[in-house]
């Protein structure tokens, strides 16, 4: 994914973000790609929240902590039903390339969202996370 100051960095906006819309943010014990899942919770409403690789890696973790629920994936603050893999790959390579190149030091995150249908978490405003990461 990154460096430990960017993973950091990340973890903070993504809790940020759900605090903002009114989610109560614990942090698991489990770890996906380096960082603590966030468990974020809004009456009845349970959602997790991880950053899986952006080479698609992390998957069968991701599928594992579903347990049956709804798995979408936020990339650029777009929504997937599933990861879109040939695109977060593209971006990742492209920008090692440009951070090596110390072009830009942008990082931007796969984020996958575990959540039961009722709870409708596509509806959050995901898109205010197309600019997430560092710069």
């Amino acid at each position: 994914m990154g460096r430990a100051d960017d993973v950091g960095a990340i973890h903070n906006q993504l809790i940020a973000f759900l605090i903002q819309h009114h989610f109560d943010v614990t942090l698991g014990e489990e770890n996906v790609n380096g960082m603590p899942v966030i468990h974020a919770t809004a009456g009845s409403c349970r959602i997790l929240v991880a950053t899986p690789s952006a080479y698609g890696w992390d998957r069968d973790v991701i599928h594992h902590f579903a347990q049956g629920e709804n798995v979408f994936v936020v990339f650029r603050g777009t929504i997937y039903p599933h990861q879109p893999v040939w695109l977060t790959i593209a971006n990742q390579l492209w920008s090692r390339i440009l951070r090596e190149a110390r072009v830009v030091r942008h990082l931007t995150p796969v984020i996958a969202v575990i959540a039961p249908i009722p709870c409708k978490a596509e509806n959050l405003p995901w898109n205010e996370l197309r600019d997430l990461g560092v710069n």
